[in-house]
């Protein structure tokens, strides 16, 4: 049975906070953790950008500018602008830790 990306979505975002919970997990890495729904982690090519590889300043750069519209998406401005700006910084150290930056 073929599933659009509609209904995956919502279940792998679920299934990443139900896990992290268990773990206790800090609320950034859990928010970096269901941005792999969409996101690579890795660099490597897929369905979509590796926004999980890019180095601190420019994430934080690049949320910046969806959360305020400065930059248009189809759904990054909308989730951007659902985050603070502590929230969106410490993702970004989530991120910049996670020793997956492209080089």
């Amino acid at each position: 049975m073929e599933r659009s990306l509609w209904q995956v979505v919502p279940l792998l975002v679920t299934t990443t906070l139900s896990a992290a919970a268990e773990k206790e997990l800090p609320r950034a890495e859990i928010s970096v953790r269901a941005c792999l729904a969409c996101h690579l982690l890795t660099g490597e090519s897929g369905d979509g950008p590796a926004a999980l590889t890019m180095p601190e300043s420019r994430f934080l750069a690049t949320m910046e500018a969806f959360r305020s519209g400065q930059r248009r998406g189809s759904v990054m401005n909308r989730i951007a602008a659902g985050f603070t700006e502590e929230e969106i910084r410490d993702m970004a150290r989530v991120v910049a830790n996670s020793g997956t930056r492209a080089k």
